[in-house]
């Protein structure tokens, strides 16, 4: 069954990233501001590298981080499961 279809899979994934800080790191200049802005398919990667859950990109919010700092997107995993995953962008080294 899908993640869409089995709302126990859902509120289980939603407890297990809800209060989740996800660290990405991107190329930036001094300044802070990204080369290329974060994209959906680099958070879901983030994503299942830190939780195993595989989420599809149609469930992530629109999102334009294009700097380092702490960025909340939201996550919707079903018409009754959504929440926020906060996410750390650090300079790449």
């Amino acid at each position: 069954a899908s993640i869409e279809e089995n709302i126990e899979l859902a509120n289980s994934i939603k407890s297990g990233l809800a209060d989740a800080k996800i660290v990405i790191a991107a190329k930036s200049t001094d300044e802070g501001t990204l080369y290329a802005s974060i994209s959906n398919e680099l958070i879901i990667e983030a994503i299942e590298k830190f939780s195993g859950y595989k989420i599809n990109e149609s469930q992530i919010s629109d999102n334009a981080i294009k700097e380092i700092g702490l960025h909340n997107i939201t996550i919707n995993l079903s018409g009754d499961v959504s929440f926020e995953v906060t996410l750390e962008i650090v300079p790449e080294t």
